[in-house]
């Protein structure tokens, strides 16, 4: 993990990896159905809760929580080992599909976290997306559906007095900032977003 070699129960982690090489990791629906579904799968298996995840095309993240005496490490070598053989295999390519080992950081307060599933929920925007509900590949569809299909969304709407339109009234905040700040590196005057440095 970066930096963080905790592994206890009621620790939550940020996630997050990409291709080798900066390659791509989903090609297609099935491939980031797949990667999701190993993702829940080995996340009952070792007990570990999801609160909130985006895959984009080279790169995923995920927040989750540890809930037994299983580490981390235990939850990615079984997810990181499934889909590297479904995509070599449908792929017809051998090696390393991902960029080494998985980076974690470790969630130490309430308000890393509200932060945290908004930064990982907001990933599309760098792709051009503007309206997040309409990106499929993450659990915003769950939070503005009011829907616990993957995650568990209590812990993050907790730090926004339980209000779903609380959350997304942050979130559309949070949103515009990330625009600004593109827009910043693109050469305007002034970024009102400081990209966290464990990020990838």
């Amino acid at each position: 993990m970066n930096r963080t070699r905790v592994s206890a129960p009621d620790t939550i982690y940020h996630v997050y990896n990409r291709g080798n090489k900066k390659d791509i990791l989903y090609y297609d629906n099935q491939d980031f159905k797949y990667f999701l579904d190993a993702l829940v799968k080995y996340a009952e298996e070792t007990g570990f809760t999801i609160y909130c995840y985006c895959l984009m095309t080279n790169h995923f993240h995920f927040c989750c929580k540890q809930n037994t005496e299983t580490s981390l490490a235990k939850l990615m070598l079984k997810l990181n080992t499934s889909y590297a053989m479904y995509f070599n295999q449908k792929y017809k390519q051998v090696g390393h599909i991902f960029q080494g080992r998985f980076k974690a950081k470790v969630v130490d307060s309430d308000a890393y976290l509200a932060y945290l599933s908004m930064y990982i929920h907001a990933n599309p925007v760098d792709l051009g997306v503007t309206t997040l509900h309409e990106y499929k590949y993450s659990s915003y569809n769950e939070y503005y559906d009011c829907e616990e299909r993957i995650c568990d969304h209590k812990p993050v709407l907790a730090q926004f007095n339980d209000s779903y339109l609380e959350y997304f009234v942050y979130g559309h905040k949070f949103k515009e900032d990330r625009l600004n700040h593109l827009s910043y590196k693109n050469g305007t005057e002034n970024s009102p977003f400081e990209k966290p440095s464990d990020q990838t």
